[in-house]
């Protein structure tokens, strides 16, 4: 019985590290935040976007953004939490794909939005996006009085108000748990003696 329990430890820390293997190396869920200092078009300072979305980490940039989701002010709006069109800014007109969100937000270049904006798609409902130039915007037809478009864009966003973290996954949870029970174990054989 005392075998097992020197081994469970290390058996969970090799099972996590086996799930986990592809951690960083294949998609990944982001989760991503923003809060504007400005006032928006009705008046209204202290707009927050939250949502997730799925990407490609390399280095500190995340590419092959799909799945994105979005909460206005921690409410998803009626147009849904789904922002399915992913573009980016090419210095001179929004592109389709191309898109790279940072936790540095001077590297950003991404534009979520409900329509093909880039092809000329004016339907909109929803955008949230930031092209590294130092202007991060958002813009709903649900957020405003009497059904008006609400936007809201600082012109000069603060890096301390941008987030975009990965999401551990089953496997990365299971690597630290099974590293946490490992560490016990020898405290635990530590104290006893």
């Amino acid at each position: 019985m005392k075998n097992i329990a020197h081994i469970g430890p290390l058996l969970g820390l090799a099972l996590g590290l086996a799930a986990g293997s592809t951690y960083g190396g294949g998609s990944e869920t982001f989760d991503y935040g923003y809060t504007f200092t400005s006032p928006d078009s009705n008046g209204y300072v202290g707009n927050f976007m939250l949502g997730s979305f799925e990407g490609t980490l390399s280095g500190s940039l995340i590419t092959n953004i799909s799945d994105v989701t979005f909460l206005w002010n921690g409410y998803f709006l009626p147009c849904g939490p789904d922002l399915s069109f992913v573009e980016s800014w090419n210095g001179s007109a929004y592109v389709d794909g191309g898109a790279v969100v940072s936790p540095d937000l001077s590297l950003n270049n991404f534009l979520f939005i409900n329509s093909d904006y880039a092809a000329g798609d004016d339907s909109y409902t929803a955008f949230f996006g930031g092209d590294g130039s130092g202007i991060v915007q958002a813009g709903n037809a649900y957020g405003g009085y009497g059904g008006t478009f609400n936007y809201d864009v600082d012109l000069t966003p603060l890096q301390s108000n941008w987030s975009v973290i990965a999401v551990p996954d089953g496997g990365m949870t299971a690597s630290l748990m099974g590293l946490s029970l490992a560490a016990l174990a020898a405290l635990r054989r530590r104290f006893a003696k």
